[in-house]
């Protein structure tokens, strides 16, 4: 070969060798954002970052954030779910009407306050002004009163406390129907139910317990019934008993009560107050 031709040769060859060392490497794919992290600016996320993007808010639309703390749903949740006391009671009563025999024996929250014969005031004896000022302050404060009770039937009222109080009866009666009274109450012990009539609580010295005493079993129990036979409906300390204890469970309005005495003290100063003032002589 000629000198110049291989001249030519070789410094192509030098050329070729540069070029190659010194050309750029090939673009590569940009690193893809982490879970969470925004891409550069630029930078486009790869398709299966898109599509966990796409998943996750397609997640957070269908379900929705709820309002509160999640210990404040779970209680929301349970108060739903859970029976109140009333209903309770209700149910138990209704059980209670079905095993019932005698129709003389009903719920309270079924006698009307007008079939008892008070409605807004009504004049009564002073016994029964104050036995029903008792039975309805024991009935409000029970603890303070359950104690004379315990005194004279301590068993009573164990049994009692340890009944549930859905299944506690008081009954309002007349003291003529007690031995009915009595057959029922022991007819009712097969079923778990405990039930108190004021004919049940007596002293050691033989006499009744208080009526604050009395009030206060009928504060503690779950259900009052009323033994409605003649008997009761003579009584005014039935009626009383059962329009204060109607109050006391909200069933009716409160009935004032004046005594007799009252009564024809408040007359006899209304007719004086009222009496034309006479007439002066003309002095002579």
């Amino acid at each position: 070969m000629r000198p110049r031709a291989l001249l030519n040769v070789t410094a192509i060859c030098l050329l070729l060798a540069a070029a190659t060392v010194w050309a750029p490497p090939p673009p590569s794919a940009p690193p893809a954002a982490a879970p969470g992290q925004k891409p550069a600016p630029g930078q486009k996320p790869a398709a299966a970052e898109k599509a966990a993007v796409a998943q996750k808010a397609a997640s957070t639309a269908q379900k929705p954030a709820l309002p509160g703390s999640l210990s404040e749903r779970a209680e929301s949740r349970l108060k739903a779910l859970e029976p109140t006391a009333a209903l309770k009671q209700r149910a138990g009563l209704e059980r209670l009407l079905k095993e019932v025999p005698d129709p003389q024996l009903k719920p309270l929250s079924k006698i009307l306050l007008h079939k008892t014969g008070f409605l807004g005031f009504s004049i009564v004896d002073g016994g029964v002004k104050q036995f029903s000022t008792d039975f309805g302050a024991g009935a409000k404060n029970p603890d303070r009163f359950m104690s004379e009770v315990s005194l004279s039937q301590p068993a009573l009222v164990e049994k009692w406390e340890k009944t549930p109080r859905e299944k506690r009866i008081f009954v309002i009666g007349a003291g003529k129907d007690s031995a009915k009274v009595s057959e029922w109450a022991e007819s009712m012990q097969s079923d778990g139910y405990i039930v108190f009539f004021y004919k049940f609580c007596r002293q050691s010295s033989g006499g009744l317990c208080s009526s604050k005493a009395v009030g206060a079993m009928c504060g503690t129990s779950g259900i009052t019934m009323i033994y409605q036979t003649p008997s009761a409906e003579l009584s005014e300390y039935v009626k009383v008993e059962a329009a204060t204890a109607g109050f006391l469970e909200g069933l009716n309005d409160k009935v004032v009560l004046i005594s007799t005495s009252e009564f024809l003290a408040a007359s006899s100063r209304w007719y004086v107050a009222n009496m034309p003032a006479p007439t002066p002589t003309p002095i002579k």
